[in-house]
């Protein structure tokens, strides 16, 4: 697995220095702030962008990304799979249980602050809002898409890019506070290695040549 994170080391480089800065930046300022300061720096162009670009978090995103990648290694779709519905299982879980009772900027600033919104206030939710599912999701999609594709290292600073960009958006929207993104990152990178790590060691899976070649790995 190390010898992994070496052969795509743009994407594991940016993401780390994102969890060292997103730490000094949690430590620093209080909920709320980082939160007013991106939405005051709202412009028409990141209007009519950002609702469109938090959907490389969701759920059919995801999916559509698990379908393309039957077409080039039922191994790469399986391990999508899995860490699709273990990312999704343990944010929702997180959402509506433990921390079921957090709110969302919309309904944790209230009236107290002018927010400016980028979608109808009727779509900006108000409740469940740690962790952040679309977070997770993306940087979970796009960690995989980063590892298969190790042997083209530069593409890891597209993916962590785009997983970047469908986080900032959630902020942006009101849909989560930073520390919701910056756990979702976490946990999206966190689950899916261990889907990767599980699938490489697995005798049925990555140590299994035969079904190496069956599933046409490519490796």
């Amino acid at each position: 697995m190390l010898n992994s994170f070496r052969a795509q080391p743009y994407f594991f480089a940016l993401f780390g220095a994102y969890v060292l800065l997103g730490a000094g930046l949690l430590r620093q300022f209080p909920k709320g702030t980082l939160e007013l300061w991106w939405n005051q720096r709202h412009q028409p162009w990141l209007d009519a962008t950002m609702p469109y670009l938090t959907h490389l978090g969701d759920g059919i995103f995801f999916s559509l990304v698990i379908l393309l990648l039957l077409f080039v290694s039922y191994y790469k779709a399986l391990v999508a799979a899995l860490s699709f519905g273990l990312t999704g299982l343990i944010v929702q879980a997180l959402k509506r249980t433990v921390f079921a009772d957090v709110p969302r900027p919309k309904a944790f600033f209230g009236e107290q602050a002018d927010l400016h919104f980028a979608l109808s206030k009727d779509l900006v939710h108000c409740c469940h809002s740690f962790p952040s599912g679309h977070s997770t999701s993306a940087f979970a999609v796009f960690f995989l898409l980063a590892y298969f594709s190790r042997q083209q290292p530069a593409w890891g600073l597209l993916w962590f890019a785009l997983a970047l960009v469908a986080s900032l958006s959630r902020i942006y929207l009101l849909q989560h506070f930073f520390v919701d993104t910056y756990f979702g990152a976490l946990l999206g990178v966190g689950l899916t290695w261990l889907v990767v790590y599980y699938a490489e060691q697995s005798p049925r899976l990555g140590k299994n040549p035969v079904l190496q070649r069956r599933l046409r790995l490519g490796k």
